[in-house]
């Protein structure tokens, strides 16, 4: 009788000490959830809201653009192509601290919600056209301006010929875009295209320099700069005694001379002329009547101008120096005999002279 009134008496607590760990537990846990309710960190991101706002090329657009990919011809290899996205992401911005990432395969944003918050995605067009504009030079096809496709992070290049006479000024591009012009290959390169721009490019007309060099006389202002097309003048003076002779210019230039003028004509290129002076020199023939020249005298001698001129001559027999009569084809021509030499003084030109001797008494 003793073991089955303590047998009941054990039953009645072990269920009142299950029921005591039941009601605790569920006080724990009731606790425990209402500090949970209470972080920001654990609060259901569902409820959170996101707006979204998108760009391209720095201008607002309604929609997220579509990811598009296009195939081009590759100019590095025939019968290649290359793939070309119509629109690239380039950064996101979401107000109250909110992060996220872009997930190119899928195309979209995925925030990390954490607030309410505003997304705003930045993307840039695949490829932008820059339109090129010239003053006083050619483009390849029209003549106004002209559009050329250019792939983001690439170059894009085009030949530019200047008109006639006109050499590069400048190039200027909007939305920073950079271009470089080469005056060789009469191109324009361009870089850094991120929009839609256009690029000037102006050519002035070309200034170059004569320089003139005299042989045998001065020059007054050697060197002078001169626009293309345009005629230059220079005072050219010969030395002493010395007259023009010839003129040459470099680079195919043309000059002429003409009373102590030098002109160049026509200019095209830098050039460099040389005007050449030579002696002034005269002719002057002896005749010898009843006598002869010496051996060893010519008839006729060159001699500058105002210099002076002789000739050895002998009598015939029967003949004598002394009284020689003496006439040129030029007056007031200083002419003398004496001792068996005629001297002909300051000749300024060619001379025809004779002497003519008298007999012996």
């Amino acid at each position: 009788m003793k073991k089955k009134t303590k047998g009941k008496v054990i039953m009645p607590i072990l269920i009142l000490l299950i029921a005591v760990c039941l009601l605790c537990g569920t006080l724990g846990y009731v606790e425990s959830k209402k500090v949970d309710d209470k972080d920001p960190s654990k609060e259901n991101k569902k409820d959170f809201k996101v707006a979204y706002r998108y760009y391209v090329d720095g201008e607002e657009v309604e929609e997220m653009p579509e990811n598009e990919i296009t195939e081009n011809p590759d100019p590095d290899f025939e019968g290649a192509t290359t793939k070309t996205p119509s629109y690239v992401f380039e950064k996101y911005t979401c107000t109250n601290n909110v992060t996220g990432e872009f997930d190119e395969k899928k195309w979209e944003f995925k925030p990390d919600l954490t607030a309410n918050t505003t997304c705003r995605l930045y993307f840039i067009k695949g490829t932008h056209e820059v339109t090129f504009k010239v003053s006083n030079g050619k483009l390849p096809e029209k003549p106004e301006d002209q559009k050329l496709t250019v792939e983001l992070n690439k170059e894009g290049s085009i030949k530019i010929t200047p008109n006639d006479g006109y050499k590069f000024d400048k190039v200027e591009c909007t939305n920073d875009t950079k271009a470089e012009y080469n005056s060789e290959a009469n191109e324009v390169k361009v870089s850094n295209v991120k929009k839609d721009s256009v690029c000037t490019i102006s050519f002035k007309i070309s200034d170059y320099s004569v320089e003139v060099r005299a042989s045998n006389g001065t020059v007054t202002g050697e060197a002078k700069s001169a626009n293309y097309g345009e005629n230059v003048t220079f005072d050219v003076t010969p030395s002493d005694n010395y007259k023009f002779d010839t003129v040459s210019c470099t680079n195919n230039q043309v000059a002429t001379y003409e009373n102590g003028k030098l002109t160049v004509t026509g200019i095209s290129n830098d050039t460099i002329c040389t005007v050449q002076f030579k002696p002034v020199r005269y002719n002057v023939t002896l005749e010898v009547t009843n006598g002869s020249l010496i051996t060893g005298t010519v008839p006729t001698q060159t001699v500058a101008e105002g210099g002076t001129v002789s000739f050895g001559i002998s009598p015939n027999e029967g003949y004598q120096l002394t009284g020689a009569t003496t006439t040129c084809n030029v007056a007031n021509t200083k002419i003398e005999a004496t001792s068996g030499t005629v001297f002909i003084y300051n000749v300024t030109q060619d001379l025809n002279c004779r002497v003519t001797l008298k007999a012996t008494n």
